[in-house]
């Protein structure tokens, strides 16, 4: 008699039986999906130079085009967070100026 039992992607095993329910489980679907975090840009700018030298005319514009949005959005986002560094710091200072007044008290 065959058994009645599936085997999931993340290790989990289901059956007929209710014993088996969920008796199984493994950590690998942990990992699953994430890339490993890459800390040497010159390996990662060595391989899209690679890359680009194999691509032909067509897919080398495109993938040029996407590279310069993709920095023009960096870009953009690296300018609001100095913008909203810059506007914390006044508030900070304003209200520190306000402290100072409220301490001494009107004169």
């Amino acid at each position: 008699m065959k058994d009645n039992k599936r085997k999931h992607c993340h290790g989990t095993t289901v059956g007929d039986d209710a014993n088996n329910i969920g008796a199984s489980t493994t950590e690998v679907d942990q990992d699953a999906g994430e890339e490993p975090q890459h800390d040497n840009t010159d390996e990662i700018e060595h391989n899209h130079e690679l890359a680009r030298t194999v691509m032909g005319k067509k897919a080398k514009r495109l993938y040029n085009r996407m590279q310069h949005g993709i920095s023009k959005k960096k870009e953009k986002a690296n300018k609001l967070k100095e913008k909203r560094e810059s506007i914390k710091k006044q508030k900070q200072s304003f209200h520190a100026q306000r402290r100072e007044i409220g301490a001494t008290g009107p004169q």
